[in-house]
């Protein structure tokens, strides 16, 4: 199971996330998905809403890529480092680049009968604020 985790949370990175597309969540995560999400003010509380949230974000990062660096997995979770260029216009972050602006992540997500029921994910979000220029929590937030 440790394996069919990984890759299960490789697919969200890649599939959702990087190709933004939201379709693939369906297969991937549960209907009562649940995602806490640190800075942002109130979990997501399903996949639709996961779904939403990811397009809000590729609406302000249109070139947002995120890179697996670590995954470790046992049992019926799995822990993932990442990093996530933003390609975002507004003022420049410590370690932005022509390339865009790096942040950094951890993720832990749990799996239930093969779908992701849960996760847990803390970024840099002081840095993503800085490089969007804008509120960006305010803009992410379901609860508007």
């Amino acid at each position: 199971m440790s394996e069919d985790i990984k890759q299960v949370v490789q697919q969200v990175f890649e599939k959702v996330w990087n190709q933004g597309d939201t379709s693939a969540a369906d297969q991937i995560l549960a209907d009562n998905f649940v995602a806490h999400i640190a800075d942002i003010p109130s979990p997501i509380n399903s996949a639709d809403e996961f779904k939403q949230f990811v397009a809000l974000f590729r609406a302000l990062s249109p070139g947002i890529c995120f890179t697996i660096e670590d995954q470790v997995a046992e049992g019926d979770k799995v822990a993932t480092r990442w990093s996530a260029r933003l390609q975002t216009s507004g003022s420049p972050a410590a370690e932005s680049s022509a390339e865009g602006t790096l942040v950094t992540g951890m993720s832990m997500h749990k799996m239930a009968n093969g779908k992701l029921v849960e996760s847990w994910d803390n970024w840099d979000s002081m840095t993503a604020f800085q490089s969007m220029g804008q509120d960006l929590f305010e803009s992410l937030s379901l609860n508007m």
